[in-house]
């Protein structure tokens, strides 16, 4: 038989209790907190083996948002390679100060004296 989804909001009415040590317990608001859940909705989710998604940092969509921006630009280079089109040069010194720029401002800060 397939698991039936119910439709709507689901009224959770039952409780269930459990004991566990303190490390236990701060481990659990800790993995809860990290992914940004109610420990509530972190244990039922476990429970139940669903995926949770750990959220990422700002830190982190921004360098992903750059890997894009960096792909995008290396698929144009390649394109303008297999086209031989002018101006890969102009390219390839765009990307590589993009690239030099953001990894200065991000491993040095404002201490990048280059």
């Amino acid at each position: 038989m397939k698991n039936q989804r119910i439709k709507g909001p689901v009224k959770r009415t039952e409780t269930i209790k459990l004991r566990c040590t303190i490390l236990e317990k701060k481990q659990i608001e800790r993995l809860a907190e990290s992914s940004n859940l109610p420990i509530a909705v972190y244990l039922r989710k476990r429970g139940l083996n669903h995926k949770i998604s750990r959220t990422l940092t700002e830190d982190e969509v921004k360098a992903l948002k750059l890997l894009a921006l960096y792909t995008n630009s290396l698929k144009r280079i390649s394109n303008l390679i297999k086209h031989h089109q002018p101006g890969l040069v102009a390219e390839i010194e765009e990307l590589v100060g993009r690239i030099q720029g953001w990894y200065k401002e991000h491993l040095y800060g404002n201490d990048w004296k280059g």
